[in-house]
């Protein structure tokens, strides 16, 4: 809670600037190994957010008297207008510039709040994107970090966005995507057309533009996007096509399924190994609630068993990182850990195993959080260079 600082759970001396991610976004500074964040700043993605960013972390070292920055940290996106700022502080202060990943950022975040030294953790980091170290979007990962470097050791599994970022917007491309090879071609165009048409701006057009799209594999990059996913499921059921405020669909989402029984529909959960890196499968998942759609199934029992399904799948694959790699915290961090359905089965799930779950309580669990483990990053990096 802005003002009130988070102290660094490990000593580091100096003074710190991190400006956040680029949506929902917060900035944070250190000092004496406290750290303090700036009031919500939103989504800096104009020149007159950034300019309200760079103002907002003049404001903030000017109140609790930053010096002489040692290092300023950003995220590792390299078109985020984020960047800007960061890069004119680091020149400012003549401070070295840190790069840092997203989910990492949102993992060390809730490691801080959860008072973890030096130790490592299982994170479960939701959300609805993130640059990944591989230059695709990631947002749907199982990581192994402490506050220096991490691992991805699994992920949803990959799929296409045709379009890119417009798959954030029209939730209909994202559900024809994902769907894409999983029903006959002629069956899914008629039911994108009859029941899911608001979600494509430009109707029966799109909707054919988007098969040649998928089947030339033209502009389609691929994703692990939970978010997405929700959206995809979302247009599915009805309940929204399209965003018109930031996890819109995702949260619609969730109150229908609050309405229905997870027991009565059952959705598959299917994990597969790709390039040495376990993933849960969502195709099959969406492919099953289609079927009972037709089926007669209810969109508020299906919303249920969905969320059950993606939680026990996440749960699982955690628990199984974390045997691996003995470590007994796994937390769950990103913008999807708002969704109480989904946490409550997590975390059943994780204490049952005799884990410690770590969840956000007073940081924010999504991007709102990101510059406080920008912070936690960039100190412990500085840290291990002296040492």
């Amino acid at each position: 809670y802005t003002p009130l600082p988070i102290e660094l759970p490990f000593e580091f001396e100096g003074e710190l600037i991190a400006v956040g991610a680029e949506l929902t976004s917060t900035a944070a500074v250190l000092r004496e190994g406290k750290c303090f964040t700036s009031q919500h700043i939103g989504d800096v993605e104009s020149l007159e957010t950034c300019a309200f960013l760079d103002e907002a972390i003049q404001h903030l070292c000017k109140l609790v008297q930053i010096g002489a920055a040692r290092a300023v940290i950003c995220d590792l996106h390299p078109r985020f207008t984020s960047r800007l700022v960061a890069t004119r502080l680091a020149k400012k202060y003549g401070a070295e510039l840190i790069e840092v990943q997203h989910h990492h950022a949102h993992l060390a975040s809730l490691m801080v709040e959860s008072g973890v030294k030096t130790e490592r953790a299982i994170g479960i980091a939701c959300d609805g994107v993130g640059y990944g170290v591989d230059g695709t979007a990631w947002g749907g990962e199982i990581l192994l970090a402490d506050y220096e470097d991490f691992k991805r050791l699994c992920s949803l599994e990959p799929y296409s966005m045709p379009g890119g970022d417009l798959c954030a917007y029209w939730y209909g491309r994202m559900l024809q995507a994902i769907l894409y090879g999983e029903v006959p071609e002629e069956e899914l165009r008629e039911f994108l057309v009859k029941r899911c048409l608001s979600g494509f701006k430009r109707g029966e057009a799109e909707v054919d533009g988007v098969f040649q799209q998928l089947s030339r594999r033209f502009y389609t990059p691929t994703t692990t996007s939970t978010g997405r996913l929700l959206d995809a499921a979302s247009c599915l059921l009805g309940v929204c096509f399209k965003r018109t405020y930031e996890g819109g669909g995702a949260m619609k989402l969730e109150a229908l399924a609050h309405r229905g029984d997870p027991d009565k529909v059952e959705v598959p959960v299917c994990i597969s190994e790709i390039s040495g890196r376990k993933v849960l499968r969502i195709k099959p998942m969406m492919a099953k609630l289609y079927e009972e759609l037709l089926g007669g199934s209810s969109p508020e029992d299906l919303a249920a068993a969905l969320h059950e399904a993606l939680a026990e799948g996440l749960a699982r694959l955690a628990i199984e990182c974390a045997r691996q790699a003995g470590v007994d915290k796994i937390g769950f961090t990103g913008g999807v850990a708002y969704n109480e359905l989904i946490t409550r089965r997590i975390k059943e799930r994780v204490r049952e195993e005799g884990f410690e779950f770590l969840q956000h309580r007073s940081v924010p669990c999504g991007d709102g959080g990101i510059s406080i483990g920008q912070i936690a990053i960039g100190a412990a990096r500085l840290r291990a260079k002296r040492a």
